[in-house]
């Protein structure tokens, strides 16, 4: 789970999105985590999410929460800011040792990370994901 990521592929409701339309990274290092996320699948109406924060990972759970987040929406009429953290706290996932790796999973089930050695796939509802391929230091 720990390392760098970069977005590589984005499903959303059944649709999937990938580079230049989408863009972003997944930082997940030494205590920190960082999420960047830039949505250009409307070229009339583009969101990017920038949010820092903290994380606990040990070998039967995992948790993360935000302690700045901002989401910038630009359209045609300007651009606006939102610095409203997605949730508040700590999210916390257990891990499960599955045929297809290991999951670690939220206790309603309604998101999971899978975990490779060099892929990231975090689910989030029906149809709902965001792939990542792990950066390589070199």
């Amino acid at each position: 789970m720990e390392g760098v990521f970069a977005l590589e592929e984005f499903g959303k409701n059944g649709e999937v999105f990938r580079p230049p339309q989408i863009a972003g990274r997944y930082m997940v290092l030494n205590g920190v985590v960082l999420f960047i996320f830039h949505d250009r699948i409307r070229q009339a109406d583009q969101t990017s999410y920038v949010g820092f924060g903290r994380y606990t990972i040990s070998a039967t759970a995992y948790a993360y929460g935000y302690d700045d987040f901002s989401t910038y929406a630009h359209a045609a009429a300007g651009t606006s800011v939102s610095q409203k953290l997605p949730f508040e706290g700590m999210k916390s996932f257990t891990s499960a040792l599955e045929q297809d790796g290991m999951h670690l999973r939220s206790a309603d089930a309604r998101q999971d990370y899978k975990c490779s050695p060099g892929e990231l796939l975090y689910t989030f509802g029906p149809g709902n994901y965001r792939k990542y391929r792990r950066i390589k230091s070199e």
